[in-house]
């Protein structure tokens, strides 16, 4: 409520920025803390909640895209991931992002294959509240609107399986998505406006841009320290006019740098083995005897060498580092296959091929965006979409069987 009156946050806060984000995550644990008392084990707890239901979700999409023993399997195999537990674990948004994007996904699957453009309108309300709890939502939204209205378009050029789903009516749930955006955001985007005087959805935004972007490129190019390239930038956590005109040019002037950056963190994101979360979630220490610096240094191969070393070493942390290569490299390969065998078979219809295309466009978005700020757990909300791919390889088998349901024309 104080956020609504435009008074200050007066509860701690370990960096002055965490005063500036969204809402949506600070929302949930306002409601949380409000609702049975201030304990992260209750934060955990709610969390782990919300992870349960996402994989749920991704069951309910997988039965009927995929049957049921391809549903145990994949929501299983999306279950055992202890990434997500140990995030969940912790007051981080991750969780909350994750199921706020199946939500939204669950939502146009339903109106996609036939249901009601009332779908669409609950959907497009999930899609505002997920880039309310990350603004890396922002990014999907506009692709999502663009398949919606692609999707909505095609109507009228393909047999409907609900029989009566016209190129009008499937517009109408595309301007539902739309509007239903717009109503999750406007409010809080005219909220910054008269705080900041800046009409956007995150007022941190630019200091995104200085610290994790362009302050790094300096620090690269220049040698010099972080906090000296900070200071230099001037970058403030307060919008400040023209601050954004600085940082681009300062990423303008040495582009191919910034690429390598970008790239090193996306690197991260995409292969950094998460062995060690399972250690962290009994308290047990670990190390990664200098190998994540080796492949942020674009070492790859000394990089290798050096977890190498844990399987003649620290044969327990060997095995659980060979177990979480081989599962992300398992859910990247069953992705692969099944999106790139789904888009090339002959018996999709256009629209399911929307479909598949639609969870591709997510899951690079979602993987490859967050650059120099590279982490684990930013693939975590790609996850869903990873999975969702990976059933298409068991949807092809069945896709010359009648079925019924929403993905009926999918399959």
């Amino acid at each position: 409520m104080q956020f609504l009156r435009g008074a200050a946050y007066d509860g701690d806060a370990g960096d002055p920025v965490e005063l500036f984000r969204t809402p949506g995550y600070p929302a949930l644990l306002a409601l949380i803390y409000g609702s049975v008392g201030r304990h992260y084990g209750n934060v955990a707890l709610v969390q782990l909640i919300l992870g349960g239901a996402s994989c749920l979700g991704l069951f309910s999409i997988l039965r009927r895209e995929a049957g049921p023993g391809a549903a145990f399997l994949l929501s299983g195999f999306y279950a055992l991931d202890p990434t997500s537990t140990f995030w969940a674990t912790t007051v981080m948004a991750e969780t909350l992002f994750t199921f706020t994007v199946v939500a939204a996904l669950y939502c146009l699957w339903r109106w996609w294959g036939g249901a009601s453009w009332r779908w669409t309108l609950l959907g497009g309300v999930l899609a505002g509240l997920s880039a309310l709890v990350r603004p890396i939502g922002t990014l999907l939204l506009p692709l999502w609107s663009g398949m919606v209205l692609l999707r909505a378009w095609k109507a009228g050029s393909e047999a409907d399986p609900s029989g009566s789903r016209s190129r009008s009516a499937m517009l109408k749930g595309g301007a539902a998505f739309l509007a239903a955006i717009a109503l999750a955001l406007a409010p809080y985007m005219f909220y910054n406006l008269r705080v900041w005087g800046v009409f956007t959805l995150s007022s941190v935004d630019t200091f995104n841009l200085g610290r994790y972007h362009a302050a790094p490129l300096l620090m690269e190019s220049e040698g010099i320290p972080l906090e000296q390239a900070l200071e230099e930038l001037e970058v403030s956590y307060l919008p400040q006019p023209g601050a954004r005109g600085r940082y681009w040019a300062v990423i303008g002037q040495a582009p191919l740098t910034y690429a390598k950056l970008f790239a090193a963190g996306d690197l991260v994101v995409l292969f950094w083995p998460e062995y060690h979360r399972w250690f962290g979630l009994f308290d047990i220490s670990f190390h990664t005897r200098g190998a994540l610096e080796q492949l942020l240094s674009g070492n790859i191969a000394e990089a290798v060498k050096r977890l190498a070393g844990y399987l003649g070493d620290e044969p327990l942390t060997g095995i659980a580092l060979a177990f979480s290569i081989s599962y992300q490299l398992g859910m990247y390969g069953l992705a692969l296959l099944g999106g790139a065998r789904t888009l090339r078979s002959g018996g999709l219809t256009p629209s399911g091929k929307l479909w598949v295309l639609l969870l591709v466009l997510t899951a690079l978005v979602l993987l490859l965006t967050p650059g120099p700020v590279g982490e684990q757990r930013f693939r975590i909300p790609a996850q869903p979409a990873l999975i969702l791919l990976g059933a298409s390889l068991a949807s092809q088998r069945g896709r010359h069987r009648e079925q019924s349901g929403p993905v009926g024309e999918f399959a």
